[in-house]
């Protein structure tokens, strides 16, 4: 069921499941929770980030961009399809309790000095999103994230 599933609730989307058959060449999935929360992921993640030299205010329009022209398959660990049309990254982000978008730029700081610790569950959506959106445009760099 979709409500257990911390990546749609968090998402604010709906999930369907994927065929065995639906095979695309552009097919993102999602590595598992666990991963997405582990230190060493996070601060890959943040140096893929910081080398693209985006700063903490573009990063969001930059993943609204993405997502809005990928016409690929994105699905979760469990093989559940994620649609990325509803993605609300405002409401994802927290920019309503964050409007300077502060949190990007403590992500950033990871790239150079790594978290100590896993990162939270509430968090996991917003890794989440930033994962897929250096997926879609360089998969060679996201293969390496995990």
């Amino acid at each position: 069921m979709w409500r257990n599933c911390p990546y749609c609730i968090a998402l604010h989307t709906n999930i369907t499941p994927v065929a065995d058959n639906d095979n695309t060449a552009d097919l993102i999935m999602l590595p598992p929770i666990e991963v997405l929360r582990s230190a060493p992921f996070i601060n890959r993640l943040a140096i893929a980030y910081a080398n693209r030299g985006l700063p903490r205010r573009s990063i969001l329009d930059w993943l609204c961009s993405c997502f809005i022209e990928h016409a690929g398959v994105v699905v979760t660990h469990e093989r559940k399809r994620i649609h990325l049309h509803d993605i609300d990254l405002d409401a994802t982000f927290l920019t309503d309790a964050d409007p300077s978008e502060r949190w990007l730029s403590n992500f950033l700081a990871f790239s150079t000095t790594p978290p100590k610790q896993f990162a939270q569950h509430r968090v996991v959506p917003r890794l989440a999103c930033l994962y897929i959106g250096m997926a879609i445009v360089h998969p060679e760099i996201a293969e390496h994230l995990t």
